[in-house]
């Protein structure tokens, strides 16, 4: 899944894109709102979503005069990208912005984000593309025409070979969302474990993609995403746990099916999705 980010603060827009790149997308990072609308005239595939400083603060006097020039005011320089975007195409927008104030400015947009700068972590970062996505899908003026089939279920491309993804992907796998207990990426592989089979699959597609499959899917079945973060990479079925303790959430009798949990994760499950029960 491909994101754009418009971000003129060097330091942040490093660490937002390595985040991301993290977790499997693909990122295109600009500094000035010009460049990016530029490179969507490239030939390459058009984000999937973007996220967008909305004030130009950390530009020199010359290259600001220069975006204004070209149509970017400086205090609503992201909201003005937002519109041409959308012009070109509608996806889902996050608003990355330390003025609280300027997202009023930024309403008209619709189903978007806004997202203050303060600290940036994997879990915000993930939390607000999720967010995105999900105002984006249930947005009636965004809303997409869905077109995946068969229509709430999700259909992937299995390699039965292993991690290997050089190799031609010649299965195609329907699975039912309840029947995913977690699933997890490393680089350009995803693996999902699912009921009733020993080993997962492996598919050959970055985690971006299947999320973005995911919560198609969430949204045609109009049900509350079940999936959480658990750890680094992993996202579990709340739905489908067994038993948990510190470190790890089971979703056999036998432990056979366990996925690591970290410690913010063993707190919300413990605390506050499975209290233990006071008689």
């Amino acid at each position: 899944m491909r994101v754009l980010i418009f971000e003129d603060e060097p330091q942040l827009r490093l660490r937002i894109s390595q985040l991301l790149e993290e977790q499997g997308y693909t990122v295109m990072s600009f500094a000035a709102p010009s460049k990016a609308l530029e490179a969507l005239e490239e030939p390459h595939e058009f984000p999937k979503l973007a996220l967008l400083d909305i004030k130009l603060d950390n530009l020199s006097t010359s290259q600001v005069e220069e975006e204004v020039r070209k149509g970017f005011p400086q205090e609503t320089a992201g909201i003005e990208l937002a519109r041409r975007i959308l012009a070109k195409k509608k996806i889902p927008i996050i608003f990355l912005t330390g003025y609280g104030n300027l997202f009023e400015d930024a309403q008209p947009i619709g189903a978007a984000v806004f997202f203050e700068k303060g600290k940036i972590d994997l879990a915000s970062v993930i939390t607000n593309v999720n967010q995105a996505i999900f105002n984006y899908h249930n947005d009636e003026v965004y809303r997409p025409n869905f077109r995946l089939l068969p229509k709430g279920k999700i259909c992937i491309n299995y390699n039965p070979g292993g991690g290997r993804t050089d190799g031609p992907v010649f299965r195609r796998v329907i699975l039912e969302i309840e029947d995913i207990l977690f699933y997890e990426a490393d680089g350009t592989v995803t693996r999902i474990f699912v009921k009733d089979r020993d080993n997962p699959y492996v598919l050959g597609m970055q985690l971006g993609s299947f999320n973005a499959q995911l919560e198609t899917v969430i949204q045609q079945k109009n049900i509350e995403p079940p999936f959480y973060q658990v750890y680094r990479g992993k996202y579990a079925n709340l739905n489908q746990i067994i038993s948990y303790d510190q470190e790890n959430i089971y979703f056999s009798s036998n432990d056979r099916l366990q996925c690591p949990l970290n410690r913010s994760s063993y707190h919300y499950i413990s605390q506050e999705l499975f209290p233990p029960f006071k008689g």
